[in-house]
Parts: C-alpha cells; sequence; structure tokens
C-alpha cells in the first residue's frame, strides 16, 4: 500500500512538472492580462491605471534628473535602445518606494498608492516585510551578543564554506530564532525569552575564547546590559535597526539592478522522485555528473555573508529572489501594454 500510495504521487508530480506547469506558463500571462483589465480598465483607456501610471512618471522624471556620479536617462535617447535601463528603474524603485516602504529610515512622508500593476501581488508583498523585519532584529541580536562576549560572527560557529568548525549539538542561530517566533504569552515573557537566547548565545561564544583559571563565561560580560540591548530591539528603539535595515535595502536593492537574483538555468529542475527514479529536463553539467550548477540563491546568501549579515543570508537571499521574481514578472506582463506606454508619454 505504501509504494502504491508513493507511485500515486510520483504520478501526480510528473504531470504537475510536465502537463500542468507548461501550460500555465503558456496561458498564464494571457490570463493575468485579461484579468487585470477587468479590475483595472483596458490596456488602452488613458484612465485606467491612474495610480500605476503616477509611479512610473514619478521615478522616471527623478532619475532624469539625477545629477552627479549616477547614470541618468537623456529623455532623447529612444525607448527601444535603452529598455533595460528604464527596466532597472522600476526594479529599483520597486525595492526603494514599495518594499521598504516605511522602513527606517524612511523619508516616504506623503501618501502613498500601491501601483494597480502589485495589487496582486500585497500578500507576498507584507511576507517580505515580515521576513526583512526578523532578519533586521536578528542581526542586531546577533551583534549585539557578539560584542558582549568579544568574539566576531564566525566564532559562533555560523560559515559559509563546509571546511569550517561546526558544533552540531547546538545551533545558537535556530535557538534565536525559535524564540523570536514564538510570541505565545505576554509581551514580558517573550522578551525574557529571547533574551534568555541571546545571553545563551553570547556564552557559547565566549566558551571557545581562553579565561581564567576559577572564571565562568557569564564573567566576561554584562549579562542585564546585553538584556535591556535585547528588549530595546525587540521593540524597535535600538538605533542599529535604522542602520542595518538600510544597508540590507541596499543590498537587495543592488541585487535586483544587477541582476543577481536570476537563476543561471531557468529550465533546470531536477525532479527526484519518490520512488526513487530521477528525471532531468535539461542537460547535465559536464563537470559534475548527476549534478547542475550552483543556483544564484548561493550567490546571493555570499553576498549578504559578505556585507556582514551572515546570520540571515538564506532569509534575506529568500526576500531578494522573490523580490526579484515579483517585479520581473510584472515587468514582463505589463512592459509592452502599459509600461512602455507610460514612459512615452512623459
Amino acid at each position: 500500500m505504501y509504494k502504491t500510495e508513493l507511485c500515486q504521487k510520483d504520478k501526480e508530480q510528473f504531470y504537475m512538472i510536465h502537463v500542468w506547469a507548461p501550460r500555465i506558463h503558456k496561458e498564464g500571462p494571457a490570463f493575468l492580462k485579461k484579468l487585470y483589465q477587468k479590475e483595472h480598465g483596458i490596456f488602452t483607456d488613458p484612465k485606467s491605471s491612474p495610480a500605476t501610471r503616477q509611479w512610473i512618471a514619478s521615478l522616471v522624471r527623478a532619475h532624469r534628473s539625477t545629477q552627479g556620479s549616477e547614470p541618468t536617462l537623456d529623455e532623447n535617447i529612444p525607448l527601444h535602445k535603452s529598455p533595460e535601463e528604464y527596466k532597472n528603474i522600476i526594479r529599483v524603485a520597486w525595492i526603494e518606494d514599495i518594499v521598504f516602504r516605511g522602513s527606517p529610515p524612511s523619508n516616504h512622508t506623503q501618501s502613498f498608492l500601491m501601483p494597480e500593476i502589485f495589487h496582486r501581488d500585497q500578500q507576498a508583498l507584507q511576507t517580505l516585510r515580515e521576513i526583512t523585519r526578523l532578519a533586521v532584529a536578528g542581526c542586531a541580536l546577533f551583534l549585539h551578543a557578539c560584542n558582549a562576549a568579544g568574539v566576531p560572527l564566525q566564532e559562533l560557529k555560523i560559515k559559509e564554506d563546509n571546511n569550517s568548525r561546526y558544533d552540531s549539538s547546538y545551533d545558537p542561530r535556530n535557538n534565536l530564532i525559535r524564540a523570536m517566533r514564538e510570541r505565545s504569552g505576554s509581551q514580558e515573557s517573550y522578551e525574557k525569552t529571547v533574551a534568555d537566547a541571546v545571553v545563551e548565545l553570547a556564552t557559547k561564544g565566549r566558551s571557545s575564547k581562553p579565561m581564567l583559571a576559577g572564571s565562568t563565561t557569564t564573567e566576561f560580560f554584562d549579562i542585564e546590559s546585553l538584556r535591556s540591548r535585547t528588549i530595546a530591539v525587540l521593540r524597535g528603539k535600538d538605533p542599529v535597526l535604522e542602520v542595518l535595515n538600510k544597508r540590507i535595502r541596499i543590498a537587495v536593492r543592488d541585487i535586483l539592478a544587477q541582476g543577481l537574483h536570476h537563476k543561471k538555468n531557468d529550465t533546470a529542475a531536477p525532479l527526484k522522485m519518490r520512488s526513487g527514479l530521477a528525471i532531468w529536463n535539461v542537460p547535465r553539467d559536464d563537470h559534475e555528473s548527476g549534478t547542475l550548477t550552483a543556483e544564484p540563491k548561493d550567490i546571493v546568501e555570499k553576498l549578504f555573508w559578505a556585507r556582514g549579515f551572515g546570520a540571515f543570508a538564506p532569509e534575506l537571499a529568500l526576500v531578494a529572489k522573490h523580490a526579484g521574481k515579483i517585479v520581473d514578472l510584472v515587468i514582463g506582463l505589463y512592459w509592452d501594454d502599459l509600461l512602455v506606454k507610460f514612459i512615452q508619454d512623459l
């Protein structure tokens, strides 16, 4: 019976990969465009998509007027000769104006209408913001734990390479994330639980350094000071949050502008069947039999690691990847029918 169920699941996966997914990929864009016009007006109507039109106009005009070392768009350059430059403006504005809108430091004081082209992505947008908030707070807590213990982040046994020392019996990162996500009980109880995890993290890091005979790890840092810093982070009152959020915003923006969120092989999707068989829909890598080239997610994670966010690089890479997919899908859907026309009307 168990083998029968596995074969049934293999059959369902096969049809999803080879029948339904190609059909969705083929017919999906036309369906989404039809649905969009039903909700927001036909593409040829000059009164349709007013929020999108206003947003595109504001960001293109702002970019054209930019002075200094950054490149500017010459309004005399034909659109067809620099489409990627205009698309990058939209990608950057998606991060700056929408994904990180309202996050400190925020200079958005005016009311903002969500562009209609992103209306169906608001739930995903909320998820991106929640993950980013968790990562920012988590990075701040890791920073305070490292400073209290007097050790760099690498000494907490969170490293990117396979040769680094790792204590499998204790995962300080997951322990802290678990404490931050479990919000059962009162706010005071929640703050105490997270503070305990941060103190344990600092203690574990400090234990890797040499100590004086007869002393304990907790004698080398002020536990109450670390607890108070933890509470300040959880209440959004720690100034380091603003610095970290800005650096993360810039990192995500740069990743999208440089196209690092793209996969090297969008079709490279090996399917490992539950019954043990493996399906490859692209040729195997010439250098490593049975493997594919590394996904850009690894590249993005390394970038976040290099910028000092190694503790939450997987989560931040996920934010960058999905934010890039959302805006690229929107550009792909509405570039010819809407966005080009809005730019040409300026």
